[in-house]
This record gives structure tokens, sequence and C-alpha cells, in this order.
């Protein structure tokens, strides 16, 4: 299962938000992206969406510049940020602020089973 399926088909905004934490982790290892759209913890549906915006915007300036791999990687990322701010829009809602601090509470986890 891809990650956008896995994020049009979770049942919670947690798993939403798991699964795009998980995702823009992934992409802090590419020089592909501006720093707003890397940089975590994600902070909730609008700064999802800011930086879905950004992404578009870095999308259309980029794009005459760029190979076509950075061109598929950077398109699949806009489609993936928006396919979690379409789920979080069709959920009911959730506490935000106990939603969206992954990194804090999966460091915790980590430190705990060493």
């Amino acid at each position: 299962m891809m990650i956008t399926d896995a994020i049009r088909e979770a049942q919670s905004e947690y798993a939403v938000y798991f699964l795009l934490t998980d995702y823009v982790e992934t992409l802090q290892f590419s020089e592909k992206f501006p720093a707003q759209v890397v940089r975590l913890p994600l902070a909730g549906l609008e700064d999802v969406r800011h930086r879905l915006d950004r992404l578009a915007a870095h999308f259309e300036t980029t794009m005459p510049l760029i190979d076509t791999s950075t061109c598929d990687i950077v398109s699949e990322a806009i489609v993936i940020f928006d396919a979690a701010i379409r789920r979080v829009n069709k959920l009911p809602r959730q506490n935000t602020a106990c939603v969206c601090d992954l990194t804090s509470v999966r460091q915790l986890q980590l430190t705990h089973a060493s």
C-alpha cells in the first residue's frame, strides 16, 4: 500500500498526522524541498495547508529548472499533502494539540524502548 492510499483510508486524524509526519521525515533528507515544508512537528490542519501552498509555489517556480525525477518527487509530495488535508476534513474532529505533536511522542517511545 502506498502512503497516499494509507492516508486516504486512515480512520482518525491521529493516523493521518502520524503517516504525514513519517513522510515529512523522509523529505528532510532531500534538498529538493523548502525548509518550511520539512520542519517538524506538524502544527495542525492550517499548517499542513500552508505547507501544501508552499509546495505548489515551489513547484511552479522551479519546475522549468528541475529534472524529471525531481519534478515527480515534488508533485508526489503535493498529492500526499492534499490527500492528508482532504482526509482530515472528512474525519470527525479530534483534539489537534494531542494529535499533531507526534515527534516528541515518538522520541519518548524510542527513549523508553532502549
